[in-house]
């Protein structure tokens, strides 16, 4: 996030509100270690900044959010479950690589939005109306609804009967605007390589936001089946 936000918000693109923090990956971790000495100054310095940042709020390092635990991760909806769940937001980062985990920078606390979500899976996340484009160099390759029924389907919580149904509304791509493609080529264009463009519609069913960019290369694409997104 520190690479490609700062060019989303320079190009005026719609996105959440993000203020973002430089942390030391180690530093973070040992605060979860019993056998590690916790850094109390760097615990503090989170929660004032999320206090003034405003609950509910969305957790995430620059690199991962760990969004399929969902309540026990980046939702955090008040100040008694922040450390739990940035606990939680750490964890998935660990374990994301199983070798070395992921080398993150810092926290981001975004502004939690009200997405066009009929039903939740896994851990209350929400299934909303997202897009994945595909971009390099400022050329468009390919785009993408974001969910797909394998993920889905492998939430073993609570899913209304219905639930394909509901999916297959969210992901009809025949009214999405023209104008996430600009969004995703202009972005792009300001960046080397190839990269995943992620989009989510608001409760509203009018406007769309950014909400998160990867190297296209570790992003999930509908060819990697069987692997979650």
């Amino acid at each position: 996030m520190f690479i490609w936000l700062p060019k989303v918000e320079s190009l005026g693109i719609p996105s959440p509100r993000t203020v973002m923090m430089e942390v030391d990956r180690w530093a973070l971790t040992n605060c979860f270690d019993p056998d590690e000495a916790t850094d109390e100054d760097l615990l503090k310095r989170i929660a004032e900044t999320a206090e003034a940042f405003g609950y509910p709020l969305f957790l995430r390092t620059d690199l991962a959010s760990g969004k399929h635990s969902w309540e026990r991760s980046c939702h955090v909806p008040s100040p008694d479950l922040l450390i739990r769940n940035l606990a939680g937001v750490i964890e998935a980062n660990e374990i994301a690589n199983i070798a070395d985990g992921l080398d993150y920078a810092g926290l981001a606390f975004r502004e939690l939005l009200e997405l066009d979500s009929t039903f939740t899976a896994f851990h209350g996340m929400p299934v909303a109306r997202e897009r994945r484009y595909f971009a390099e160099g400022g050329m468009l390759q390919c785009r993408h609804a974001y969910w797909f029924e394998g993920a889905i389907e492998r939430s073993w919580r609570p899913k209304p009967p219905d639930w394909k149904e509901r999916l297959a509304i969210l992901n009809d791509e025949s009214t999405d605007p023209p104008e996430l493609a600009e969004w995703a080529a202009r972005v792009t264009a300001l960046l080397p390589g190839a990269w995943s463009v992620d989009f989510a519609c608001l409760r509203d069913r009018r406007h769309w936001m950014l909400i998160d960019m990867a190297l296209a290369e570790q992003s999930w694409h509908p060819e990697h089946a069987g692997k979650e997104a």
